[in-house]
Formats: C-alpha cells, sequence, structure tokens
C-alpha cells in the first residue's frame, strides 16, 4: 500500500463503532450497535450512516446491528482480505474476551485497515493474550482501538495495557465504555476516568471526527478520547 499525503476523516460514533472517510470517497464502517433482545444498553438508536464497507468482528447485539445500515454496503464478518481504491482491509481470526460468545464458539474478527499509508486495528472484544502468530499477522499498528472500561467488563487494567505494549501503536482510542447519553446504566459499563487516570499523553477531541495524516502521527504514544461522538446520521463520504 502506497504512502499518501491525502487526509483520512475517521468518524466515532459512540460505543466500538468508528467510520473512516477515505480520500477515493469510499466510507468504511466497523461494529454498528443495538439493544439486545431483552433489555436496554443504548438511549439512541444507532446513526444512520451510509457507508460502502461494514466489517463485523463478532455477531453480539452492540456489534453487529447492520439491519440499521441504509443501501446495500458489503458486510465482511469472517477472515478476509480485500482491497480497494487507496485501501486494504484484513480480518484475523481471534477469540472473545473472557467467557462471552460461547454461542459462536467465541469467535472476534480483528480487522487491519490500512489506507493513505496509515494502519489502524480494531480489536473488537478479543482476548488479550495475542500468540505470536497473531500478532505477525496484524503487522505494525499506528492506531489502536482497544476496548476497556472502569467495570473491567472486557479487559483489567493491565490487560488492556499489556495489548498496549504488544501492537505498540502510536494513537490508542479506547472505546467500548459508558457515554453518558448515549449507554444506558443497565449495561453495566463505566466511563473510563479511572483508567485515564493512569495514562499519560492524553489528548482530548472536542469533535466526533478528526482528520488524520501520517505526517501528523505523535511521536510519543497519545490516548485520544473522542469528548463527542456522531449522534444522527452521515449522510455521504467526503
Amino acid at each position: 500500500m502506497r504512502r499518501s499525503t491525502e487526509a483520512i476523516t475517521l468518524h466515532y460514533l459512540g460505543h466500538a463503532a468508528f467510520a473512516w472517510d477515505l480520500p477515493s470517497g469510499f466510507r468504511l464502517l466497523i461494529d454498528p450497535f443495538r439493544d439486545p433482545a431483552h433489555g436496554k444498553w443504548f438511549l439512541k438508536p444507532f446513526p444512520t450512516v451510509q457507508c460502502d464497507i461494514v466489517m463485523i468482528t463478532h455477531p453480539h447485539f452492540d456489534h453487529d446491528a447492520i439491519e440499521a445500515l441504509p443501501g446495500h454496503p458489503t458486510i465482511l464478518r469472517h477472515p478476509v482480505e480485500l482491497r480497494g481504491e487507496g485501501f486494504r482491509i484484513r480480518g484475523v481470526m481471534w477469540k472473545h474476551a473472557r467467557d462471552y460468545g460461547q454461542e459462536f464458539h467465541q469467535e472476534n474478527i480483528v480487522f487491519v485497515i490500512e489506507a493513505s499509508g496509515l494502519r489502524f486495528c480494531h480489536l473488537g472484544d478479543a482476548r488479550p493474550d495475542l500468540p505470536k502468530s497473531l500478532l505477525q499477522d496484524i503487522g505494525p499498528i499506528d492506531v489502536l482501538m482497544v476496548p476497556v472500561d472502569d467495570s473491567c467488563h472486557l479487559l483489567s487494567f493491565d490487560e488492556v495495557d499489556r495489548l498496549i505494549h504488544q501492537l505498540a501503536p502510536s494513537v490508542v482510542i479506547p472505546s467500548h465504555y459508558l457515554i453518558p447519553g448515549l449507554t444506558a446504566p443497565e449495561s453495566t459499563l463505566q466511563g473510563i476516568d479511572r483508567w485515564l487516570k493512569g495514562q499519560t499523553n492524553i489528548h482530548r477531541i472536542e469533535r466526533a471526527s478528526t482528520r488524520l495524516l501520517r505526517a501528523d502521527l505523535p511521536q510519543t504514544r497519545e490516548i485520544w478520547v473522542f469528548d463527542a461522538y456522531v449522534a444522527d446520521s452521515l449522510s455521504s463520504g467526503t
């Protein structure tokens, strides 16, 4: 994949959902959410998002709301490699954290997205004990999306730190935590304030979106926290 001086726009849609607007005009989406069949996890529905490709890390309700998406995007939910205009997506098979997901053999796809010379890794709800072979399949990472919350619903703080150390990204973006106004208390998730107290180089993003160039990656690892999320719609790409 060639390097590019063209920026990517990254959108945070809350929980574990992100969207990428690529210079080519393609929009990629990962892990749209919905409430469970019984109970409530979210106070707002997933926003209307027009996208070309949607990646699903595993078939849990809070990662797999494809029925909420308009149009007919390409859906990736298995280990796969897909190349398009200026991008490459690879899905690597791994396991879900803790004992969750036994109904589907705990399979969890780790997705690596490469575009404009940047390499993103979205872990989904991955177990923290990544074997050497999986680390080799993932390869070097610039931006890591990792699940973390103060209840340690999926991973302990030590497990999160271990993943960050193993994958060695320039930027870490926490996900899968309670967001006031979006996440219901019934979810039992908590925020990330306690986790953040143990971190350094925290960069707050006050918008729901940010533009990224490889040249803008920090020299020293930073934690990027979105203080806003896309609440209503992303109707079109860049």
